[in-house]
């Protein structure tokens, strides 16, 4: 059992801690961790220095910065736990934030395979479309779209997509008719679209309204591969058709 205080100089303290020198120098220069000095000026690591060294390690490795660290050791209402439900939220946001962007680059994959003759100009026009997309949905929102189109898989995406493309051409059809919104086959079209829009956004009002926004902005007349005008043009009509189920 040891009895006698540690005291510990800069290299000893760095070889067993697991840390640089040159980390416990930076560490006393920001005041982060300040060790005592012999009567030659040599740094010197007491039992306390020891257990602080032990915390901001243990503190980084939860991904703590050195300025949250200093913060904490100086706030006299420190709580661990505060300080870890805090770190928790950064994380999170992180990996929505990590999330998106490897959604981004699998989307960007996926266009490639499709068309192995784009040019570096659509690859890019595709990159800025897809990240306007992105401007009209929240991180938490990107997140549950991902999860549901994850859970779809790919072949349920491509009969999603197909399924959509037909009802589109179906609409259009009854427009160059002139079919009554109120008609029978007018309203089994709208329940279609309905349940369309159901499975996209999981019946999410949020995400129903984004996509509303989205698709009938002025900014997204250009999607790459998608005929916009299409579907404002039917669109248009189901809201005509919705209203006259209503009434």
């Amino acid at each position: 059992m040891r009895t006698k205080p540690l005291q510990l100089k800069v290299g000893e303290l760095a070889a067993r801690a697991g840390v640089s020198v040159r980390a416990l120098h930076h560490y006393d220069e920001i005041g982060l961790l300040r060790p005592g000095h012999t009567s030659s000026g040599h740094r010197i690591y007491d039992d306390a220095s020891v257990e602080r060294l032990l915390q901001i390690k243990a503190l980084r490795q939860l991904g703590f910065s050195l300025e949250d660290i200093i913060q904490s050791f100086h706030d006299r209402d420190f709580s661990l736990r505060q300080a870890l439900t805090l770190r928790l939220e950064r994380l999170r946001e992180e990996m929505v934030s990590h999330r998106i962007l490897l959604n981004r680059l699998e989307n960007l994959v996926r266009h490639i395979d499709a068309d192995e003759t784009l040019s570096t100009e659509s690859i890019f026009e595709t990159m800025e479309a897809m990240m306007n997309v992105e401007s009209y949905f929240t991180p938490e929102q990107l997140e549950e779209l991902r999860q549901r189109r994850e859970a779809l898989g790919e072949e349920g995406l491509k009969q999603s997509q197909e399924d959509w493309r037909v009802l589109v051409d179906e609409v259009r059809g009854e427009i160059a008719k002139g079919t009554d919104p109120a008609s029978p086959r007018a309203q089994e079209l709208g329940a279609r679209w309905a349940a369309l829009v159901q499975a996209f956004t999981g019946g999410n009002p949020g995400i129903a309204a984004a996509v509303r926004k989205m698709w009938f902005s002025e900014g997204h007349k250009n999607t790459p591969g998608i005929d916009v005008t299409a579907v404002r043009e039917a669109g248009d009509y189901i809201v005509k058709v919705n209203a006259a189920k209503k009434t």
